[in-house]
């Protein structure tokens, strides 16, 4: 398992789900920081594109990632 990128990201998440419940705030801290990194290259994908339907399915993610840092607030 040693260098397998995938399971090292899916026992992360596992990992910050489980403490981001029992309320860690680091764990919730760390989530917080990752939703918005990924926002910031969805406000810049939405920019760039042309595409309407493009532009829409971009609005909706970056819809939720809005409310997921909410969430984490």
């Amino acid at each position: 398992m040693t260098g397998d990128t995938v399971f090292y990201s899916q026992g992360k998440a596992e990992l910050q789900k489980l403490y981001g419940i029992f309320g860690d705030q680091e764990a919730k801290e760390i989530e917080k920081e990752e939703v918005q990194q990924r926002l910031t290259r969805l406000l810049e994908a939405y920019d760039r594109e042309q595409s309407q339907d493009d532009k829409r399915r971009i609005k909706t993610a970056i819809d939720r990632h809005r409310e997921r840092i909410n969430e984490l607030q």
